[in-house]
């Protein structure tokens, strides 16, 4: 049996304390256990605000649409149509829908276990557009003035009259938008009590004494449905070559949104088109940290002197090694990653035991939040890899494998891309390989689109993803059979571009066991180094 840290809920240890030390526990390693059950105390906090605020979300549209069938039915039955408006009295009155038809195979009952398996685009469940939930705003904006879309998609009350003024005392901060909004606050006794108080305010687009005063043009935002993953095909340059230049390729082939025109637009054209590349990719990686919601509302709710909790995603880089020699140098390279918070599990699998003392010393080095686990090594990988995320917090989950390279800058940007593309999962179609020779082969031109597969080591999931599939419980082929799973459940899989990360075949042994022909065969040889992979 391996030897694993223990769930979160055990009193007796913590994931990193091994159970056959308890009894002799250090002082230092009580408060490390304190320290991992806060953390994980504050995860599941954060994460039943997150299913709370999902479940409310979808309480309202059930609402909405329980509305409007009823007033559909109603319209339906004021028409001039006797046969219809006798069908559905029938219907109302059997208690089944109006258009059930159980004669029609294809809508009779499921037997029990059987579930429908999307044959069309799936589709993921909608992640919360709402930023910064735990700040509530009052928003003075009268009719027919026009809420700014970042304060809609932030914890607002919209306050249009008189009459709805006095919910000001409920919320955190005031918000008046144009000189209408003005008016209404000095109208209503109810906000400038409010105000006097001396409660945080500020004027949106219209200057008024004793506020904060933001331009409108600050609120503007870079949304997820303008990321580069929307992008409509308009045109095409033949001179673009989707391996080596695939955002170059997408921007140059599409209408591209504002925020992506602005990365066309600071682009030396004179320059190489791979040095294009490589800018075109730091730019958009800037523009998704810089000018999301989230972080455009951040900078809004600090000018009013609001404390704002500081909220990313947690993201878990997962790691199952075998080799001590490589556990090592890919402990090292989740270490060097730039994105915060950060979180990383460490698993090691039989005779990768060996090199406990040193990954835990370099962990310790880092300070980043840390688990280590030791397994059996008759445990299936994938058994291994669904224990080490058991037992780890993380919003997002990214398997890591101890052979492969990744720049500084890669959980950053598989980050982004969890986030603008909207889909479950995400990782590299197009990927490089670096051959035992030495040369280098680019799989794949797929960037920046929906894909059956991706390369194992850059699958970048989303928690509920993860527990909606969870990884086989096989030694080989983990990576194939998670996305078959999940693509057989709905799941949307998007390929990001091939930047920031490369395969290393060695003669030392691979779970992914394909010879170097097949990689010439399946992609291309390209003349690149070190150097042009990383864009950091």
């Amino acid at each position: 049996m391996p030897e694993q840290a223990p769930s979160p809920d055990d009193s007796r240890t913590s994931p990193d304390i091994d159970e056959d030390v308890v009894e002799a526990a250090s002082p230092e390693s009580t408060q490390e256990r304190l320290r991992n059950l806060r953390l994980w105390a504050d995860h599941l906090e954060t994460r039943l605000a997150k299913k709370t605020e999902q479940a409310d979300t979808w309480r309202q549209r059930a609402e909405e649409r329980n509305r409007r069938i009823y007033e559909l039915e109603a319209r339906l039955r004021s028409t001039k149509r006797p046969r219809l408006r006798s069908f559905l009295k029938r219907s109302s009155r059997s208690g089944d829908p109006a258009t059930e038809n159980t004669d029609n195979p294809s809508q009779r009952p499921l037997p029990d276990g059987a579930r429908v398996v999307p044959n069309e685009r799936p589709l993921d469940p909608p992640p919360s557009r709402l930023i910064h939930p735990t700040i509530r705003l009052g928003v003075a904006a009268p009719h027919p003035v026009v809420v700014p879309p970042l304060l809609r998609r932030m914890n607002a009350t919209i306050i249009r009259d008189l009459s709805q003024a006095t919910e000001i005392r409920a919320v955190d901060l005031l918000v008046t938008v144009g000189p209408e909004g003005a008016r209404l606050a000095q109208s209503s006794e109810a906000i400038i009590q409010w105000m006097g108080d001396g409660n945080p305010s500020i004027a949106v687009d219209s200057p008024l004494a004793g506020q904060t005063y933001v331009d409108l043009a600050n609120l503007a935002y870079f949304d997820e449905e303008e990321d580069i993953f929307g992008l409509e095909t308009a045109s095409h340059r033949s001179d673009l070559d989707p391996y080596l230049q695939p955002t170059l390729n997408a921007l140059n082939q599409a209408r591209p949104s504002e925020g992506l025109a602005r990365i066309k637009e600071e682009l030396d054209a004179e320059s190489p088109l791979d040095q294009q590349e490589e800018r075109a990719v730091g730019l958009l990686r800037q523009l998704r940290e810089e000018s999301s919601a989230r972080s455009v509302g951040e900078r809004f709710l600090l000018a009013s002197g609001v404390t704002v909790p500081h909220w990313r995603r947690e993201a878990l880089a997962a790691l199952v090694s075998k080799r001590p020699d490589f556990v090592i140098d890919a402990t090292d390279r989740m270490i060097k990653q730039t994105y915060r918070p950060l979180r990383i599990a460490i698993g090691l699998h039989g005779p990768a035991a060996e090199a406990e003392r040193e990954v835990r010393q370099h962990l310790a080095e880092s300070e980043i939040p840390h688990v280590v686990i030791r397994f059996d090594p008759s445990m299936p990988q994938g058994a291994c890899m669904n224990s080490l995320v058991e037992q780890s917090p993380g919003d997002v989950i990214l398997k890591i494998d101890d052979d492969d390279w990744y720049s500084p800058v890669f959980i950053t940007d598989m980050m982004g891309a969890l986030e603008f593309s909207g889909a479950g999962i995400v990782g590299k179609a197009a990927a490089f390989v670096r051959l035992r020779d030495g040369r280098f082969v680019l799989l794949r031109p797929r960037s920046y689109r929906e894909v059956n597969h991706v390369v194992g080591p850059t699958i970048t999931a989303h928690r509920w993803a993860w527990e909606a599939v969870r990884f086989p419980n096989r030694h080989e082929r983990v990576d194939s059979k998670f996305l078959q799973a999940a693509r057989s459940q709905g799941l949307r899989v998007v390929s990001h571009h091939p930047w920031d990360f490369c395969v290393i075949r060695h003669d030392r042994g691979h779970s992914w066991t394909a010879s170097d022909d097949y990689f010439l065969s399946s992609g291309r040889l390209v003349d690149v180094d070190w150097s042009r992979i990383r864009t950091d």
